[in-house]
């Protein structure tokens, strides 16, 4: 019940989407997430040009505060995992650069937590990726092993491509593109879930 509740005490900013989130054994919780500094501050379209950060924040249950850990100081959203790993330690997150401005060619980043490394995919001079997903090889293959598949806006053209990205070579050439004959709206993300997985 709402007595149960707890507060954590953080400095104020916004927060549209988490990455992954792990239980601690003391009873705390470590969260990745995206941090926009400020948004809305003239209208409730208005993101601002505020700095957005991926930072890990650490709910300590003693002190009742959250830790925040930069991770990167790139402008970037929409961060993504291999959801084999919710709830679990994990390695690698992905996140798309987000400029809050203009639509404008924007990177995939590849995070390493347990290095710091990050690789980067571009998709050429007018792409525009939205949120990516990974879908692993096999049910039992490693957290990195598999696919990255997300919709690519080009600029230019105005049309969009199913761009799928070997996960293990974020960096290299795509495995296939869908060229696909509707445009997919800037932004569009979300999870699908089979009939009968909520069973």
């Amino acid at each position: 019940d709402a007595s149960q509740m707890r507060w954590f005490e953080v400095e104020p900013c916004y927060v549209f989407h988490t990455g992954n989130a792990v239980d601690r054994a003391d009873g705390g919780i470590v969260m990745d997430v995206v941090v926009h500094d400020r948004v809305f501050g003239s209208s409730a379209q208005d993101l601002g040009q505020s700095p957005v950060t991926l930072e890990r924040w650490t709910l300590d249950p003693q002190r009742r505060d959250v830790q925040r850990q930069l991770l990167s100081d790139r402008q970037q959203e929409f961060p993504r995992y291999d959801e084999r790993r919710t709830g679990q330690d994990y390695r690698y997150l992905y996140t798309v650069g987000f400029d809050t401005t203009t639509p404008s060619p924007q990177p995939l980043f590849r995070h390493d937590l347990h290095t710091g490394a990050v690789q980067e995919h571009r998709y050429g001079q007018h792409g525009l990726s939205g949120e990516v997903v990974f879908v692993p090889r096999s049910k039992n293959s490693a957290e990195d092993d598999g696919w990255l598949l997300s919709y690519v806006y080009d600029l230019e053209k105005e049309r969009s491509d199913l761009v799928i990205l070997n996960a293990q070579d974020v960096d290299g050439e795509p495995q296939a593109i869908v060229h696909l004959p509707v445009r997919v709206p800037l932004g569009f993300h979300g999870n699908w879930i089979a009939d009968g997985a909520m069973n």
